[in-house]
């Protein structure tokens, strides 16, 4: 059924509290998950925020649970995409549990970076699927800086640049990681530096995120 939206932060509240307790069964939370089927597009993300907010409290045995519900939604929607970037900040922030913050990144990701669209699509279902990228990877812009090694962030960054067409892109995804993990390989730190200068030299846009 629809949740009336004006009952979400009731919602919200007393469940959090219950996930605190670790009185709020997976049971309950698979039912409550089902009814994301049923929302009202305009109120999905509002919905989703129960997730959120049970998500902050849950025991760190359960959010597997929790998360591997969440990244199979029933349609991949805008609000879902906005969804996972939230919930994958707040697991981030937990930092008690990367294999369920990596289903969620892992969930996000082919979205941000998808394959080359087919000659049959119209141009409507190409407008879709651009907005579905674009907001897929401004979530994964607040979630990256999180579960990153010094040497993990290396190799994701050169996974992050053979996807990336778009340099300016890259570095807008690159803020936050290097900004909260060391990059203690030289090499690679000149030649990010090297990519940086050069963009700078070749583009009047964007300059702010690389001087960041």
């Amino acid at each position: 059924k629809n949740l009336h939206k004006e009952f979400i932060p009731n919602y919200q509240l007393i469940l959090s509290e219950l996930a605190a307790s670790n009185i709020l069964p997976d049971n309950y939370i698979d039912d409550l998950w089902e009814y994301h089927k049923v929302q009202y597009s305009t109120q999905l993300l509002q919905f989703f925020s129960i997730f959120v907010s049970i998500a902050a409290r849950l025991n760190v045995d359960k959010i597997q649970h929790l998360v591997t519900l969440c990244v199979k939604p029933n349609e991949i929607t805008e609000a879902w995409l906005t969804f996972m970037g939230q919930l994958g900040e707040r697991i981030g922030k937990r930092n008690d549990d990367k294999d369920s913050f990596l289903l969620i990144r892992d969930s996000i990701f082919p979205i941000a970076f998808p394959q080359p669209s087919p000659e049959q699509e119209t141009e409507e279902q190409k407008a879709a699927k651009e907005k579905l990228t674009l907001t897929a990877r401004d979530s994964l812009i607040l979630i990256l800086q999180y579960y990153l090694t010094p040497e993990e962030l290396v190799n994701f960054s050169q996974q992050l640049g053979h996807k990336c067409n778009n340099p300016l892109l890259f570095f807008q995804l690159m803020v936050q990681p290097v900004s909260s993990t060391a990059l203690e390989n030289e090499g690679y730190c000149k030649e990010l530096l090297t990519r940086s200068i050069d963009y700078l030299n070749d583009s009047t846009e964007g300059h702010k995120t690389i001087y960041t």
